[in-house]
Formats: structure tokens, C-alpha cells, sequence
């Protein structure tokens, strides 16, 4: 995502291409999933409507404009902070058990997350570094949030079915922000060959992957690992 955005592209342009070309691999999993999947739960709408929100909008937003203000290391420090936030919420908020390494992991990540993003002696941590942070963690924690309501979701909804519908919903949004922002959605072709490799590995099979790791162990667990 950062090569994208080095080639002068807007975030929410880049991110708008990392979600169509996620979409592509995704889409036809879920078509056959619902296929095949058998009578199932009523949907709650309510879940369903955050689980969306979190992990479609407010996720990929935050991230993609967090990441044009602030540098390939630090957004990749901050990765860590989504596994805290998950298993933090899975833990405390929804009742996963978790035992004392769990509580010290978490502790660990955070803490070396925050020493790796300080500035070092003579070096002035910029105002964009710094907001560029906030909005990458706010992001994470969004990420959290959805990540921990895919299991009171999956009963109604086979798995890839939720994956897809986070994606479009993603895709709709950037691409929206995106014409308004900049009224277009138009990228040099090498900034695409590298929205292609972002959202086909880096987004659709590392989520395909999350998700079900979620949907075997829980929220917390995956989130650890």
C-alpha cells in the first residue's frame, strides 16, 4: 500500500483499488458459500450494521489515511496494535478466557509498539508522523471491534458471505470519498500492479485466512497469534 502511495496516488484512491482487486477473489468464494451453506440463523441487523461500519468504513478509512501521513515502519509497528485491540476486547469485553501469557503478550506488544514509534534523540517526531499514527490506530481498533463481532455474525452468515460484504462495503465508500475528494479514480498502471498484489495477498487471502482462524479459535486467540 505504501508503493502505491509513493507514486503520488491518494489514499483514498489507492484504497479504493486495494478493495476492487480483494473483490475479484472474494466474491465468487462467497457466491459458492451461500450456495452450498444450509438453512441458517435470522441476521441480526443491528450486529451486521456495526460489523460493517467498523470494519468496512471506519477500518479502511482511518488506515489508508493514516498510512499517506506517516512512514512504511511506523504503519507496520502499529500492526501490532489491532492484535492488542482484538484480543483486549475479545478478553474484556466479550468473555473470552485468557490466561496470565495472553495478559503479558498484549502488555509486550503494546509496549514495544509505542518504544519503536518514539522519536529517538535529535529526532522530532513531525505533526503528520504523529496524526498519521492516531488515525492508523484508530483504525486498528475498528478492525477490533469487527474482528470480534464475526463470530455472532457467522451463525446467520457463512464466513466469506461477511468477508465479501466488509469489502463492498469498503470499495463503496473509499471510491465514493474518492471522487469527491479528487473526482477521480484513476492510477498510473505500476501504482495498479501494486494494488493488485496489496489487495489479492496482502487484503483477500490474509483476511480469508483471519477469518477463519476467528471462526475455529476465537477472536482473542487470532488475535494474539
Amino acid at each position: 500500500n505504501k508503493i502505491v502511495l509513493s507514486r503520488g496516488v491518494d489514499a483514498m484512491v489507492a484504497g479504493s483499488w486495494t478493495y476492487a482487486c480483494a473483490a475479484v477473489v472474494v466474491i465468487p468464494l462467497a457466491i459458492r458459500e451461500m450456495i452450498l451453506s444450509g438453512k441458517r440463523q435470522p441476521v441480526n441487523i443491528r450486529l451486521l450494521v456495526i460489523f460493517l461500519l467498523t470494519g468496512g468504513i471506519g477500518g479502511p478509512v482511518l488506515y489508508f489515511l493514516g498510512l499517506e501521513r506517516t512512514s512504511a515502519v511506523h504503519g507496520s509497528i502499529l500492526n501490532n496494535l489491532e492484535a492488542v485491540f482484538t484480543a483486549l476486547l475479545a478478553f474484556g469485553l466479550f468473555r473470552e478466557p485468557i490466561g496470565r501469557r495472553g495478559i503479558a503478550g498484549s502488555i509486550a506488544v503494546v509496549a514495544g509498539s509505542a518504544w519503536l514509534s518514539w522519536p529517538g534523540p535529535g529526532q522530532a517526531a513531525g505533526g503528520a508522523t504523529v496524526l498519521g499514527d492516531i488515525l492508523m490506530a484508530l483504525g486498528f481498533f475498528s478492525w477490533a471491534v469487527e474482528a470480534n463481532l464475526l463470530n455472532r455474525i457467522r451463525p446467520a452468515l457463512p464466513v466469506f458471505t461477511v468477508l465479501a460484504a466488509k469489502i463492498l462495503t469498503a470499495f463503496a465508500a473509499m471510491t465514493a470519498t474518492a471522487v469527491v475528494k479528487c473526482g477521480t479514480v484513476r492510477m498510473p498502471a505500476e501504482a495498479i500492479r501494486a494494488a493488485l498484489v496489496s489487495g489479492l495477498l496482502g487484503l483477500a487471502l490474509s483476511t480469508m485466512c483471519f477469518y477463519k482462524a476467528i471462526s475455529l479459535i476465537g477472536a482473542g486467540r487470532t488475535g494474539l497469534i
